[in-house]
């Protein structure tokens, strides 16, 4: 699920469409505890008319915080014209980024996140500020940001390595995929694991 806010685009995964309510109220509170572009009250939300959008939890969250829901008519996509550009030019993104890594396809989420967060990072034409900065006030570091599937090395945590990996090295090998929200470093897909994916700031 993507959701679009003053151009600002943030992905959320949906093992199921009972999800998506929830994941609406989690941006509700990200906007209203990390936003610091004035004024960050999201006012109205406009959706399609999929039943993930037209239930009663869903109405619940958005009564509760006052927010006008409209959604617009099927095959309509003009009606939401920006949130379905915005769409297009990250799934557009994603696939480069997808078939230049060569990764398995069931990453197509994480490029998708991945999409963006760069996208959120970039001057775009007509606009003098990068789309992030003005959302939290912050300039954005992308010195350190690797390419989508670049091969890296994940440091093992000691505590870890001497129960596990005591006789192997101090690192072990993966592919950047995207950047973590929680832990502020690298999301890192390492093959060897199955489909594990893990998060670290010790990654080289």
């Amino acid at each position: 699920m993507v959701v679009i806010w003053r151009n600002f685009a943030r992905v959320y995964g949906l093992k199921s469409k009972a999800q998506a309510a929830g994941k609406i109220d989690e941006f509700f509170s990200f906007v209203a505890r990390q936003a610091t572009v004035e004024p960050s009250q999201i006012k109205t939300i406009r959706t399609d008319g999929g039943t993930e959008f037209v239930n009663r939890d869903f109405r619940r969250i958005v009564a509760r915080e006052g927010i006008r829901h409209q959604h617009f008519n099927p095959h309509s996509s003009f009606q939401n014209s920006t949130a379905e550009r915005a769409i297009r030019t990250l799934t557009e993104m994603a696939t480069a980024m997808m078939v230049g890594s060569a990764l398995p396809h069931y990453l197509w989420e994480e490029a998708l996140k991945h999409a963006a967060y760069i996208h959120n990072r970039v001057l775009h034409t007509g606009e003098n500020e990068m789309r992030s900065s003005r959302m939290f006030s912050v300039p954005p570091d992308l010195s350190r940001l690797p390419v989508f599937g670049q091969a890296v090395a994940v440091r093992i945590p000691d505590d870890v390595r001497r129960k596990r990996f005591r006789f192997r090295g101090r690192a072990k090998r993966g592919a950047f995929i995207g950047m973590s929200n929680e832990v502020r470093g690298f999301r890192i897909y390492t093959p060897g694991d199955g489909r594990r994916i893990t998060e670290s700031r010790d990654v080289t």
